[in-house]
């Protein structure tokens, strides 16, 4: 166990339910003070806390964790982003159809300051189109970044 000030503390492997329930909520994004007002200790206990390994250890994992979890959720989408993408070019409204398009091409690999090469870009269109049965399932790979 470490000492402070004259008073114990937990020995590091293990930490308290208030440590934890910081670690959670530093994990999260909260600020100093709010994670000890939320767990009812003083700010300085909070920095104390994040000197410790485990700890510290906690909060990457939590974190990782939760982008985890994030991602994979945003991947389950990219199918349906894909489609949203593709039908919005058949838009009504100009500005709409020209923010789909430049959203398409900007996740293809044709971004701001790129020059798209249409002969080549069709010759790839009817490649991908002779190979993959739906163009919105490509596009939901490349949304997805696999």
């Amino acid at each position: 166990m470490q000492a402070t000030g004259g008073r114990k503390m937990q020995p590091d492997a293990t930490l308290t339910t208030k440590q934890t329930r910081a670690a959670t909520l530093e994990a999260g994004g909260t600020g100093t003070a709010e994670i000890a007002a939320a767990v009812g200790v003083h700010r300085a206990t909070v920095f104390r806390w994040r000197k410790g390994a485990v700890y510290r250890g906690l909060v990457a994992s939590i974190a990782s964790d939760a982008q985890r979890v994030a991602r994979r959720a945003l991947e389950a989408q990219a199918h349906t982003a894909a489609e949203r993408l593709v039908g919005l070019l058949d838009s009504d409204d100009e500005r709409v159809k020209l923010r789909a398009a430049l959203a398409i091409l900007d996740r293809t690999g044709h971004g701001p300051g790129h020059r798209v090469d249409l002969t080549a870009t069709a010759t790839a269109v009817a490649v991908t189109t002779s190979t993959t049965s739906d163009p919105c399932e490509e596009l939901a790979r490349l949304l997805a970044g696999a």
